[in-house]
């Protein structure tokens, strides 16, 4: 695949990875369990680092049916949801460790 979508694939790092894990999160409120191959310390640092943002609070609690003061354990809730390969060593624990807490 990075032969024939090149940009696709070095743009995927940082945006892609955060935009699959925090799409799976959501998926995880409605279905249950929802696998992302997205889920890193690097990724859940910067989602968890816009979750803070209050720029970014109100999208995601709209994202996340969520009113402000619930979206901290919306979030939570949701990472919990989401599942990754057995042999990943870094997967924080929880949504907020993952930020360096």
């Amino acid at each position: 695949m990075p032969e024939q979508y090149e940009l696709f694939a070095s743009e995927r790092t940082e945006n892609f990875d955060e935009a699959d894990l925090m799409l799976a999160m959501r998926a995880a409120v409605e279905h249950g369990s929802v696998y992302s191959a997205s889920v890193e310390t690097g990724t859940v640092r910067r989602l968890a680092h816009r979750a803070r943002d209050s720029r970014c609070r109100v999208g995601l609690a709209t994202i996340f049916r969520s009113s402000d003061a619930e979206l901290d354990d919306t979030l939570e809730r949701a990472f919990a949801g989401v599942t990754t390969d057995q042999y990943r060593f870094d997967r924080p624990r929880t949504f907020w460790r993952g930020e360096g807490d």
